[in-house]
């Protein structure tokens, strides 16, 4: 389950689906990271061949991440195990190496910020929404 869903699922009060033990990192961008490398690559016309990996090599388990989810939000996650994903990665964390040398200007915003940035933008998505 994408951070997104966590987010929205422990706002809705729904079950937070956790796949498998829960101990699985992930290496997590915030998107306005992501707009920033965009919006840097178009000003200073960097290009490159080769695909370019977003992250900053950081990461934090899944379990790691409902609390950080529940301190941003407020809320309790209601937590559901889920079964183990067949194929899936058990550690992830990227080599930021390429991504800090194409754009060594673009600092990634830690998780926790990241997270209650997020969570600020669902909510004001959700008072727009339901205003109208």
């Amino acid at each position: 389950m994408a951070t997104s869903k966590k987010l929205s699922a422990t706002l809705a009060g729904a079950p937070v689906t956790i796949h498998g033990d829960g101990t699985q990192t992930r290496d997590f961008t915030y998107v306005g990271t992501v707009c920033h490398v965009l919006i840097d690559a178009l000003f200073r016309r960097v290009v490159d061949p080769r695909p370019v990996n977003l992250a900053f090599g950081s990461r934090i388990s899944l379990l790691g991440l409902i609390p950080e989810i529940e301190t941003a939000t407020g809320c309790r996650a209601w937590r559901e195990n889920g079964y183990d994903r067949t194929g899936d990665v058990h550690h992830s964390q990227a080599d930021s190496t390429r991504v800090q040398t194409l754009f060594p200007v673009v600092t990634p915003v830690p998780i926790q910020e990241g997270i209650a940035a997020t969570v600020h933008w669902f909510r004001a998505v959700t008072a727009t929404m339901t205003s109208s």
